[in-house]
């Protein structure tokens, strides 16, 4: 038993053999090592460095093991997208140069292979979408100055 590193229930910490210790003394020695690079790592992360709200010690439980929190893995926070002023419905110039806009900023998602996600042809489909709504707009408004003159 003693040569599997095993000891029985109950047994001595101190061990049988010069083999045995010198087993668990490295093996002791790699765990501090590990849990050091651990620490290190986590505080990384988190910015241990900076004063937590709550900064005394968590109480323990008479019942049994304090409970132990894992960090949620959070997905980082994406920038909304950009909001770009609607032109002016009456100004026939001002809904041409967003057309134009729109019709880059299409060409750009189809480049970019927007087609291949399903945020991609959402994002596309909205492009779209608000170009024709402006299309119609300068449609109406050519139709609407023809007749005037």
């Amino acid at each position: 038993m003693s040569k599997n590193g095993l000891r029985p229930l109950g047994a001595s910490i101190e061990s049988d053999s010069e083999e045995e210790k010198h087993y668990r003394e490295t093996a002791a020695a790699a765990r501090r090592v590990v849990n050091a690079v651990r620490r290190t790592r986590s505080q990384k992360k988190t910015g241990a460095d900076r004063p937590t709200a709550s900064s005394h010690a968590p109480v323990k439980r008479a019942g049994g093991p304090a409970p132990v929190k894992t960090p949620k893995n959070r997905k980082p926070k994406r920038s909304p997208a950009p909001v770009l002023p609607e032109p002016d419905p009456n100004d026939l110039n001002a809904i041409n140069r967003k057309l134009a806009e729109l019709r880059i900023r299409i060409e750009e998602q189809q480049r970019r292979g927007a087609d291949d996600t399903g945020a991609g042809r959402a994002r596309l489909g909205k492009l779209q979408a608000h170009r024709r709504q402006l299309a119609n707009r300068a449609a109406a408004l050519r139709a609407e100055r023809a007749s005037n003159n």
